[in-house]
């Protein structure tokens, strides 16, 4: 047999943190096996195709949002060390806003830190002073928490590697310190209490925190909360078709490596180990069972939940278990349609966030984000008609054991409420094709249980000193993805699996 040291590593799932761990080792000349039950990659960032009386249309499922991937970004110069030709990123040139049914829609500039403070100021004049200072500190702080999560911190410490690893953060830990205790509160809803915010502005908080790390001001933590508040002026954009045109060019470097193999439409049913290594077994889909390996280690980026199952009991901790989160976890409506384009919509591709009642909060419906592909995206729709996904947060609870009958009418009346949305804003515009989804359509097609999006909740409980850890108690199998360190979309996995390949590489 060979030395373990020499086999390959299996990697479970080509969503854009299984895609990373790939790159990561073929690039250290580590060969790899991928596994992905679908015959597409980019699990929860992953698209679809329609064909419908419009013509040909591709929707993103659920991720529509890129960062990371601007000139000299960090995201982006990785690809570049990996050998992926991507198209040339297309920074999100506005982001738009309406608070309220009987509100204007309003816009904030995203080209720039100081754009996006100007913006806030036109649209809230009457918090100018807090825009500045107070969220202009916030931001600040975002700034150098980016700057120290790109080198890489390994949380929690788990072992002396890892101490050894974090050395390299000392260059950044004083200008966060710095802005770290210059916040002060570290609970988020304190720090906002003590802050004169007029109820609109306060509004705006709410809506942004809620579609960006699925929390409220009461339940995050501060520095999160820089992050999430300064997510769009710190670089966010598309590509031209969507996620796919990011996936596909990932997945085509993996197979074209000597040292990759890739088994697509083969779903892991189990995973163990013995004194050889470690033996995946798969269901195809034509229902044929196979068994794999011996590999060396092997990286999930599947949902930690979704590894728990098919891996040997006790392999993950009491706080991994399904139980103890699916109260707290979110799961999404979502409306997929094609609309003739607006001559007065940006040209670029553009995001709205709405809310309906401004005094429902972020109840179920309540809030939705719409994402518009780029006018003459000929990818995702033909000449005059843009594709937008329509998405709204909602609880697991409110989708699960309802009978066929009440599902269909629940369903149905959710995509009329996301419509709804579309209509407040742009009433006069035409839907060529709609088509709606739930959790459980989310579960379906992605295997996530019940349908869960987002990963999770990025609150105090899950902090940058003590995230979700990606070593599992068996040693030599990893938990990668947006239910594991440093959190949610694909800039976030991507780095998350190359922290992964750093442990691995020195453990095995």
């Amino acid at each position: 047999m060979k030395k373990v040291s020499s086999l390959p590593v299996a990697v479970l799932g080509a969503g854009a943190a299984g895609l990373g761990a790939s790159l990561e080792l073929l690039t250290a000349e580590v060969p790899i096996h991928l596994f992905e039950a679908h015959s597409l990659p980019g699990g929860s960032a992953s698209w679809f195709r329609r064909s419908s009386k419009a013509g040909a249309l591709q929707f993103d499922v659920g991720a529509t949002v890129l960062d990371g991937l601007a000139d000299g970004a960090w995201l982006g110069k990785r690809f570049a060390t990996w050998g992926v030709e991507l198209a040339p990123f297309e920074r999100m040139p506005s982001m738009h806003y309406k608070l309220g049914a009987d509100k204007a829609a309003f816009a904030l500039d995203t080209r720039s830190l100081n754009e996006w403070t100007q913006s806030l100021v036109r649209a809230f004049p009457a918090d100018e002073r807090f825009i500045r200072h107070d969220l202009a500190q916030l931001a600040r702080l975002a700034q150098h928490l980016k700057s120290l999560i790109e080198a890489r911190p390994h949380f929690p410490i788990q072992s002396l590697g890892d101490l050894v690893r974090n050395i390299r953060l000392v260059p950044y830990l004083p200008e966060v310190l710095r802005s770290v205790l210059a916040t002060g509160d570290f609970d988020f809803a304190t720090w906002l209490s003590k802050r004169p915010v007029s109820p609109e502005l306060r509004r705006w908080i709410e809506m942004s925190l809620l579609i960006t790390v699925q929390d409220s001001p009461e339940e995050i933590f501060t520095p999160w909360a820089a992050l999430a508040l300064s997510f769009y002026p710190l670089g966010a954009g598309t590509l031209p078709g969507g996620m796919r045109g990011l996936m596909e060019a990932a997945l085509r470097r993996v197979i074209a490596s000597p040292k990759a193999s890739v088994s697509l439409k083969h779903s892991v049913t189990s995973i163990r180990q013995d004194s050889e290594g470690f033996y995946i077994q798969t269901l195809d889909r034509n229902a044929v069972q196979r068994a794999w390996g011996p590999f060396r280690s092997v990286i999930s980026s599947l949902p930690r939940f979704n590894t728990a199952r098919i891996a040997p009991e006790g392999t993950f901790a009491p706080r991994d278990e399904w139980s103890r989160h699916k109260e707290s976890l979110w799961g999404a409506n979502t409306a997929y349609i094609a609309v003739e384009d607006g001559s007065a919509w940006p040209e670029a591709a553009f995001n709205l966030h709405s809310r309906l009642d401004p005094n429902l909060g972020g109840s179920e419906g309540n809030d939705a984000y719409l994402s518009f592909s780029k006018r003459g995206d000929f990818d995702r729709a033909p000449a005059g008609i843009r594709v937008a996904t329509l998405s709204t947060h909602t609880r697991l609870g409110n989708w699960r054991d309802l009978e066929t009958g009440s599902y269909a009418t629940r369903k149905e009346a959710a995509g009329k409420q996301l419509l709804k949305h579309f209509y407040s804003w742009s009433p006069d515009s035409k839907i060529l094709h709609q088509e709606f989804g739930t959790p459980r359509t989310f579960q379906r097609y992605t295997s996530r249980l019940e349908g869960n999006v987002g990963g999770l909740p990025m609150n105090r409980n899950n902090t940058l000193l003590s995230p979700p850890a990606q070593r599992t108690r068996l040693a030599g199998l990893y938990q990668i993805g947006d239910t594991s360190f440093p959190g949610q979309s694909v800039y976030a996995c991507t780095l998350g699996a190359i922290l992964a390949v750093e442990k691995l590489r020195s453990e095995t």
